[in-house]
């Protein structure tokens, strides 16, 4: 009697406490989700979304963009464009008064003719400010003018790119070799906020934030918002985007030919940057996606437009910037919609009045948030919206199986599913192995794990595409092993195979984490060289690989010595394009052998 009814008190209170249960499993599943960040897509969606529905914002009229199109480049007839034209372009916008100028193109070193007279308008237009790109463990940089950088004139404009492609978030600072640097957009700004009397200082709320006027910039956290275990190095804030067209735009030879009325430029920030396609100097930001037209990117200039705009709007204006929540008040939200969607379905039993409660509570949420974004708050949709629905599905399907067995029943189906959730993730994360293992055996070779043949050509494209977008260098190495067909004939293939990998591990060794060394076949090796300052870069290279591989090698106490000859073609010196490239470094690499071996030798030469 006794055990009856405790065991009826159980199965009540089960039934009373089960949307709470449900409400509880969902936002935790969640919360999971979200670190694990198979959510962080979708919530990145979500965000862009908000930005494209937001209403439309008056043009800054504080900012002018001085773009170099097409028609610029075809009137210089010269590119990268002379000293000289750029010179020019300087002192007449100087000549408009306005507040600061900002130069958005690599000058890294000179362009002939007018190198001396773009020096002295450097000095003489203490308002201009240059770019450099801040070098890091995935590229080496690209500096900017010595005269620029004497007066402390620049300032860096590394973006910040999210996993999906695009631009949500700008660097302030950086600090890098024991010294902090400024950004290109922030230079530009405090020069216009000094004019209004405004100053960067600690914000009073927290003296680690940034305060400028009436904005506090805090730096973004790894784990903000939607980000999960996000790269912050520097001093990183969220954009809150103005969407395209809020900048105004004039041509270089508006300006040149004295077309631009004064009052246009007097007193704004005028950057100069390339809004020419070939520049290939485009970025996608949260107001590039469309329902059914191709995503569209702004150019870097309009970019920096938007970052400097968020800085003076906010100092001066009042423009909120994007804030987010704790990760406690997060939760508390996510689980708040999950409760809800739960007790929803629970307390109405009848469906179709249940699903209408549900369409009204979507609607709430998603106004609730876009009205947050209006007030500069980034608060979750998507998992909020997820608790929502879950926990609506997950009632509505015990309420319909409570109708036909008891809750002994249901509660060995519950686990079933749990059995067969926890099946399904081994599976997926087996699958998941499998395919990473795969993926590596189609791009590396098996017998050194270097790059393949397929890997090298697929890199080598990526990497002379980069080098046309920074006007930079590249060097192709061909390889090729003296005397290695006689220490397989000799020794025998396993101790070949074991000389080869050894050979892979000495280059791998004598390079930069950047460049990349593969194996075509057999004695084969090829090196590439990206984003190098000087053809000499290459020969150093070559030379430390010779040196290196000269070296005795000891396998199985055995003493081998072998020698490699090197041929070496340059982009864009000796060709612009992936198979010239490779066929005259084959070409100077069989002519490396021919003069003796052990050497290296440049496709120039020959």
């Amino acid at each position: 009697m006794f055990t009856t009814v405790i065991s009826r008190k159980l199965k009540q209170f089960a039934q009373q406490k089960h949307p709470l249960l449900t409400s509880v499993g969902v936002t935790l599943a969640l919360i999971l989700l979200r670190f694990l960040g198979i959510l962080q897509s979708s919530e990145f969606a979500a965000l862009d979304l908000l930005f494209r529905l937001r209403t439309p914002e008056v043009v800054d009229e504080r900012i002018v963009i001085v773009g170099i199109d097409e028609t610029d480049i075809d009137k210089v007839g010269q590119l990268p464009i002379s000293d000289q034209v750029i010179t020019q372009l300087l002192k007449k916008l100087d000549s408009y008064q306005p507040r600061a100028i900002g130069l958005d193109i690599y000058r890294f070193q000179p362009v002939a003719p007018g190198q001396e007279e773009l020096a002295k308008a450097v000095e003489t237009i203490p308002n201009l400010i240059g770019i450099e790109q801040l070098g890091d463990n995935t590229n080496l940089g690209v500096p900017t003018l010595p005269v620029l950088r004497q007066h402390q004139q620049v300032g860096f404009n590394n973006v910040v790119i999210d996993t999906d492609g695009r631009v949500r978030r700008s660097l302030l600072y950086w600090h890098a070799d024991g010294k902090a640097y400024k950004s290109f957009a922030l230079k530009l700004a405090l020069i216009y906020l000094r004019s209004e009397g405004t100053t960067a200082k600690p914000a009073t709320v927290n003296r680690d934030y940034l305060q400028l006027g009436k904005g506090i910039f805090k730096d973004l956290k790894s784990w903000d918002g939607g980000y999960v275990k996000a790269d912050t190095k520097g001093y990183q804030v969220l954009v809150n985007f103005r969407p395209p067209g809020s900048f105004r735009t004039i041509s270089m030879r508006e300006v040149l030919q004295g077309e631009i009325p004064p009052t246009l430029l007097r007193d704004r920030i005028v950057i100069i940057g390339s809004t020419a396609a070939s520049f290939k100097d485009f970025f996608y930001t949260p107001y590039s996606n469309g329902l059914l037209a191709a995503a569209q990117p702004i150019f870097g200039v309009e970019l920096q437009a938007n970052f400097i705009s968020q800085i003076l709007g906010s100092a001066l204006d009042g423009r909120p910037l994007l804030k987010v929540w704790s990760e406690l008040m997060e939760w508390l939200w996510i689980a708040s919609w999950s409760t809800l969607g739960a007790f929803l379905f629970w307390r109405v039993r009848r469906l179709k009045s249940a699903f209408g409660l549900l369409l009204l509570a979507s609607v709430s949420l998603f106004g609730s948030c876009y009205l947050a974004f209006a007030m500069g708050w980034w608060l979750p949709l998507i998992p909020p919206l997820l608790g929502l629905l879950c926990s609506t599905a997950i009632i509505t399907s015990q309420v319909i199986v409570t109708l036909l067995q008891d809750i002994q029943e249901y509660q060995q189906l519950q686990e079933e599913l749990r059995q067969q959730t926890a099946a399904l993730s081994r599976s997926n994360l087996e699958l998941q192995h499998s395919q990473n293992r795969l993926s590596h055996l189609v791009d590396h070779d098996t017998l050194t794990g270097l790059a393949n043949r397929k890997k090298f050509h697929e890199r080598l494209n990526y990497y002379l595409n980069c080098v046309r977008s920074h006007n930079q260098l590249l060097a192709l190495m061909f390889l090729d092993l003296d005397g290695f067909k006689q220490v397989n004939d000799t020794l025998g293939h396993d101790t070949g195979d074991q000389l080869l990998r050894v050979v892979a591990q000495r280059l791998t060794n004598s390079l930069r984490e950047s460049d990349l060394v593969s194996r075509l076949g057999g004695d084969e090796f090829t090196v590439i060289l990206p984003m190098i300052p000087q053809v000499e870069y290459a020969a150093k290279v070559a030379d430390k690989i010779l040196k290196s591989l000269s070296q005795v090698f000891l396998l199985e106490g055995t003493e081998i010595v072998v020698t490699v000859s090197i041929g070496i073609s340059i982009y864009p010196l000796d060709g612009k394009e992936q198979e010239i490239l490779i066929k005259k470094a084959d070409a100077a690499m069989y002519q490396s052998k021919q003069l003796g071996r052990n050497q290296y030798f440049f496709s120039s030469s020959i």
